[in-house]
C-alpha cells in the first residue's frame, strides 16, 4: 500500500505538499496538483482514516445506543444523521437488546477513542456506571440521571455541541441535583 512518502518521491514534491493536495490546501499550483494527482490516482492511493484520526484527534464517528429499532428510533437517527453529516460526521448504531455489556462495549469504543461521542436513546445501566466513561468524551442520554445527593450538575450535550470542534465546544450543564 502506498504513502505519501512514496507518492512524494514519485512526483518529484515534498510529502508536505502530497498532504496539501490531499487535503485540497489552496496554495498549491495547478501543475503541481495535477501532478501529485496523477501519481495518487495510479497508485490508487487512500489515506487510512486510522492515521488521520489519530493525528487529528477525532475519528468523525458518534454512536447511537437503544436497546432496539423501531420507528421512533428510525426517524430520530434519520434526522439525526442528516445533521451529522452535514457537519462531517458519520453515525454507529448500536442495538443492545436491553444487554447491559453491549452498553458498555460501546463505551469502551468511547474510551478506546474510536468513537467521538455517544448518544444514549434509552439505557440500562445506571448512570454511575456510565458516568466514568463522560472524561472520554460527550454522552447524551434521553433518561433523567439521578446522581445519588451530589451536587454535581451533570451534562446534556445538545446535537449541535457534539457536531461542533470539540476544541471549541463547551457543553451545557442543564440540571444539578
Amino acid at each position: 500500500m502506498a504513502n505519501i512518502h512514496e507518492i512524494a518521491k514519485l512526483a518529484g514534491v515534498s510529502s508536505v505538499t502530497v498532504s496539501h493536495v490531499i487535503n485540497n490546501h489552496p496554495y498549491i499550483s495547478e501543475s503541481t496538483r495535477q501532478r501529485v494527482q496523477e501519481v495518487i490516482d495510479r497508485l490508487d492511493y487512500v489515506p487510512n482514516l486510522n492515521a488521520v484520526s489519530l493525528k487529528k484527534g477525532m475519528t468523525k464517528l458518534i454512536g447511537i445506543v437503544s436497546i432496539s429499532f423501531n420507528d421512533a428510533l428510525g426517524l430520530f437517527v434519520r434526522g439525526f444523521t442528516m445533521y451529522a453529516q452535514e457537519h462531517g460526521f458519520n453515525i454507529a448504531l448500536f442495538i443492545t437488546n436491553g444487554v447491559r455489556d453491549r452498553e458498555l462495549e460501546a463505551l469502551e469504543l468511547l474510551r478506546r477513542k474510536q468513537l467521538d461521542a455517544l448518544v444514549f436513546m434509552i439505557r440500562v445501566n445506571e448512570w454511575s456506571v456510565i458516568e466514568h466513561y463522560t472524561k472520554y468524551g460527550p454522552i447524551v442520554t434521553w433518561q433523567r440521571v439521578n446522581i445519588e445527593r451530589q451536587f454535581r450538575p451533570y451534562l446534556w450535550i445538545s446535537i449541535r455541541a457534539i457536531c461542533s470542534r470539540w476544541s471549541i465546544c463547551m457543553p451545557k450543564a442543564i440540571a444539578a441535583l
